[in-house]
């Protein structure tokens, strides 16, 4: 009888084994971080093979390289304002949403449970908004979304690129009613890593709070998205306001200190897309891209990677302002379009610490030596921004980085 689907350390999680398998065989084990992975139940097994044919480590998942790359942003301010970028995932989603489709996406509502929800209407699309640094719970969604398919209705998957390859190899077939959107995804730590970490955050109650990564503060004449981690109670207040590099769980983060041993060896962080669309974010507004009404707030990339892709973002007409640009720009300044991250060489280390011992305490030790080279490399940052406004030095600084 079979016992593993596919190789440990290659399993992203992604649920298609899971949702597969009719005799509900398959159930998920924790490692002792918190990241799940399947168990075959032997006594009920009936030895199909099922779960390992649709999984995507055992089969080819097609990709491509984008056809179209822009650089934009949604027109509507209260948009963007309300995005992690530019907003161009929400515009896709509510295009679909009003022709009577419905999306897939990550929300982070219940803090202790980050995990995908099935979207019908307007009003609920912010709930999926805004970036989380956290593997979200997939669920039965791979069995609703072929449900809704099969209904005719118009179908967004905003996720991870192997929760996308998931989706795909769990179909087994492709649907020209289903539109994939990944991001330029890093690495993800697990829900009881998250939660370890907001343990000692506040003494409100976190099913109360909402959560966010990502917090846009006013930079002279522009908006910038600082990574951290934020926490407001049910009437907006701020309970807890732990910017990068102070706040430990987004530092480490930031550090690939905890992340799925599958994200360090990840074959979907590459030129080649395994979604229709990929989005992320366009940081370098002072290029050619300042010309963009947004850019005074914040850009998205876009590469539109199919011909599905390409129709509906077709469909967002003047909601969006965008300018093209150079796939291999893109390239060059994603690290994860190129390859993934490299394994943090204290990620054994915490794995051996976490479950007793002190999280923040452990994840400042561990990586102390990243911490030094972000107050260094910030200190030139600051020093950088002052010589910008001294006219004839932002002259000096351009033609000396040529």
């Amino acid at each position: 009888m079979m016992k593993e689907i596919c190789q440990h350390n290659e399993c992203t999680g992604c649920s298609a084994c899971v949702n597969v398998c009719g005799k509900n065989a398959i159930f998920y084990c924790e490692d002792k971080i918190g990241f799940r992975y399947p168990v075959v139940n032997l006594d009920l097994c009936i030895d199909c093979g099922l779960c390992q044919k649709v999984c995507p480590n055992n089969v080819e998942v097609d990709k491509s390289e984008p056809t179209l790359c822009f650089v934009g942003h949604a027109t509507d301010r209260s948009e963007q304002e309300t995005s992690s970028s530019g907003g161009i995932a929400s515009l896709l989603s509510r295009t679909i949403i009003r022709q009577g489709g419905v999306v897939y996406g990550c929300t982070a509502r219940d803090i202790s449970h980050v995990q995908h929800i099935r979207v019908n209407n307007d009003d609920d699309l912010f709930l999926l908004k805004g970036s989380k640094y956290v593997q979200s719970d997939l669920g039965d969604c791979y069995k609703r979304i072929k449900v809704d398919l099969h209904s005719n209705l118009q179908v967004i998957f905003i996720g991870t690129p192997c929760q996308i390859a998931g989706l795909r190899t769990y179909l087994r077939k492709d649907y020209e009613n289903l539109v994939t959107i990944d991001f330029v995804c890093h690495g993800v730590p697990s829900q009881i890593i998250l939660n370890e970490s907001l343990r000692t955050k506040t003494n409100e109650n976190l099913r109360e709070c909402t959560l966010s990564f990502r917090r846009k503060i006013k930079n002279g004449k522009k908006i910038d998205s600082k990574y951290g981690l934020f926490l407001d109670n049910k009437k907006g207040q701020s309970v807890y306001n732990g910017m990068h590099p102070k706040d430990m769980y987004i530092a480490g983060f930031l550090s690939a200190l905890y992340y799925r041993e599958s994200c360090y060896q990840c074959k979907y962080a590459t030129s080649e897309r395994v979604s229709d669309i990929t989005v992320g974010d366009y940081a370098d507004r002072d290029s050619e891209y300042s010309q963009l009404s947004g850019s005074d707030f914040l850009l998205s990339m876009i590469t539109l990677n199919t011909q599905k892709g390409e129709k509906l973002f077709a469909d967002l007409n003047e909601t969006v302002e965008i300018a093209p640009i150079e796939y291999s720009k893109l390239v060059a300044v994603q690290g994860q379009l190129r390859m993934p991250m490299k394994r943090h060489p204290n990620r054994d280390k915490f794995s051996d610490l976490f479950q007793n011992a002190d999280f923040e305490k452990d994840v400042k030790l561990l990586i102390s030596n990243d911490l030094k080279r972000i107050a260094k490399i910030t200190r030139k940052t600051r020093i950088r921004e002052i010589l910008f406004h001294i006219p004839f030095m932002k002259h000096y600084l351009n033609q000396r980085n040529k």
